[in-house]
């Protein structure tokens, strides 16, 4: 504690030079072994002609003050410092350990983590007791499935530790800084990504007044180029790992031409200005940190750090985002899916079944065909496509969702969201207001999160910030005595208040019962409990065997529609050979064609 009371002592005093075992500092901080974020490297921070040290341990908030008296100071260890090891995850597959439960809120943040990582940027992840069952007993995934992230609570604050070191995650669940922008930036920080506002061209400057400890200086220590921490040369404040102004720890300067001191300068050697809050421009705090998903940049950045990375071949074992979303319909609804070669077997040689299983959806996963869509079952022969450049998660379930026959939501006449014309693609669908008593529209409220919302889709949809102005339907003109929306009209600040869905929500799981509340069950949907192989083109991996030994399923990864090592997810629904044809419900039915498209996406 008493060292904790010096940090913040010191933090808004002046610093001078000092010395470290004969090393002058002629500056605020200065690494003495090793470099940033490496365990092991310590720094010196000198305030006031006096040097306190703190060893590096990889962590962010949390290094620890040590004697500087007892720093090696060697002319090798100070040129040498720390071994740097591998930051990288090999063949994009990330093990996960779970040490103590979580609170709803924050395990909902996890699973919308874990899902943007694995759709965006394209790593496969996993439960550790996982690994040996996908990848056998000698396999460099996860450092022979030794390596995992281990997710705690049990320390005050949230922050993360990169790869090349026992990974780790401490989440404070009950804090504030449990949000899922935080939870986001951690898994990045875990794949390998550095801060952004660490960056060499960074428009922020660092207050070192408003800095109330000196145990995280490294989080805004200044990269350098070449030195193999900085991916890309453009700089991204709004990237998910830039810190917001917190408190203005760090802010945009009024005078861009002054020349601000850096974390290690100080203005006495180094010519430089301190800055100081008299410095900062208050309407600027909003223009830096305030990313809530992951930025194109981000993805550059890390397709950048593992561009020699490629899949393992036994990953297509691992369950694809098409079993997933088909899993959680079958898994919330009264709805049965059935592969469309074995609906006879199931329901016999005449059947009304899918018109005596003749009436298949037809699944492609192309890049001929752009975007994700579905053609609804009742308007014609059903389809749904899936574009490699779009085959998220929400958007193959919201296809699934559109070939059942949902409507988007955003097309609801009390949709509170306006459709700005200028931003639309050219040929883009699927914006125009349904009229009440159209019959599509239903009687339930509008809801924003569902998964049929579309998201804002480069500012495509927005909230308005006048929501008393008559604004213009996409089929209506000014002539309609109406306002056509332009993006001066839109709150951004309220971009993710709709479309953010990664899973169904309740009105959607409702409203797809009601469709089939009038179509009863088949007697023989009950014969789908029985586990059979997937038929037809699709090639089929052998059977995973468990891990010997494994923990008690305890936490959310176990109920996400992810399958075990086992083959079955937490509800033992689904094998790991088995696709789309077992999935099975109470109610109706649906087919589904045998294609070797249906793999991962």
């Amino acid at each position: 504690m008493l060292a904790l009371v010096v940090s913040l002592l010191l933090c808004v005093a002046s610093a001078s030079s000092c010395s470290v075992n004969g090393i002058q500092i002629n500056g605020y901080m200065q690494y003495l072994v090793g470099r940033p974020d490496v365990p092991g490297s310590i720094y010196a921070v000198c305030v006031n002609g006096t040097a306190t040290c703190h060893q590096d341990n990889g962590h962010d908030n949390t290094n620890p003050q040590v004697p500087c008296a007892n720093v090696p100071m060697t002319k090798h260890d100070r040129q040498l410092g720390v071994l740097f090891p591998s930051i990288l995850w090999p063949y994009r597959v990330i093990c996960l350990n779970w040490s103590e439960p979580f609170n709803s809120t924050v395990t909902n943040h996890m699973k919308m983590a874990v899902a943007e990582i694995k759709e965006k940027a394209g790593f496969t992840v996993i439960n550790d007791y996982q690994c040996r069952g996908y990848y056998g007993k000698k396999t460099d995934i996860c450092r022979n499935c030794r390596k995992f992230v281990d997710f705690t609570k049990s320390r005050a604050g949230c922050f993360a530790k990169p790869p090349g070191m026992e990974s780790s995650v401490n989440l404070e669940e009950n804090s504030s800084c449990a949000s899922y922008t935080t939870i986001l930036r951690s898994f990045a920080r875990v794949i390998g990504l550095d801060y952004e506002q660490k960056h060499p061209k960074r428009k922020v400057v660092v207050v070192r007044s408003n800095m109330k400890s000196t145990h995280n200086l490294p989080d805004f220590y200044m990269a350098h180029e070449g030195d193999g921490l900085v991916p890309l040369k453009l700089y991204d404040p709004m990237s998910i790992m830039h810190f917001p102004h917190s408190d203005d720890v760090i802010c945009v300067p009024k005078n861009r031409s002054i020349k601000f001191c850096e974390i290690t300068q100080v203005a006495k050697f180094d010519n430089c200005t301190e800055p100081t809050m008299e410095h900062c421009d208050p309407k600027q705090r909003n223009t830096f940190g305030q990313g809530t998903e992951l930025t194109v940049s981000d993805l550059v950045a890390i397709n950048k750090l593992y561009e020699s990375e490629g899949i393992h071949p036994k990953t297509a074992q691992v369950p694809s985002k098409l079993h997933r979303a088909f899993a959680e319909y079958r898994a919330k609804t009264d709805l049965t899916f059935v592969n469309v070669d074995r609906c006879h077997d199931y329901y016999g040689k005449t059947t009304e079944v899918c018109k005596n299983c003749e009436l298949a959806v037809q699944v492609t996963m192309t890049a001929s065909k752009s975007g994700c869509f579905g053609v609804p079952w009742v308007l014609s022969q059903p389809e749904m496509y899936v574009d490699e450049t779009c085959a998220t998660y929400p958007n193959v379930l919201r296809s699934i969702g559109r070939v059942l026959g949902l409507e988007y939501e955003h097309k609801h006449p009390k949709r509170t969201v306006v459709v700005v014309r200028a931003n639309l693609k050219e040929g883009a669908r699927n914006y125009e207001k349904i009229l009440v008593g159209d019959g599509r529209a239903g009687s339930a409220p509008y809801d924003p999160l569902s998964i049929m919302h579309f998201p804002h889709n480069q500012d495509t949809l927005c909230v308005p910030k006048d929501k008393s102005l008559n604004y213009c339907d996409i089929s209506q003109t000014s002539q309609s005595n109406c306002v056509i929306p332009k993006p001066e009209h839109c709150d951004f600040k309220f971009r993710h208040t709709f479309g953010t869905s990664k899973e169904l929500m309740p009105k959607d799981v409702r409203t797809l019962n009601r469709l089939y509340e009038g179509v009863a069950a088949h007697s023989k949907s009950t014969k789908l409990t029985d586990r059979v192989p997937f038929l037809g083109k699709a090639q089929v991996q052998p059977p995973v065997q468990p891990p010997a030994t494994r923990p008690p399923r305890s936490h959310w990864m176990d109920d996400v529609a992810e399958e075990d090592a086992d083959g079955s997810d937490s509800s033992g629904d689904l094998d790991c050979e088995d696709t789309v044809d077992t999935l099975q419900g109470p109610g109706t039915s649906l087919n589904f064609t045998t294609l070797e498209e249906i793999e991962e996406v």
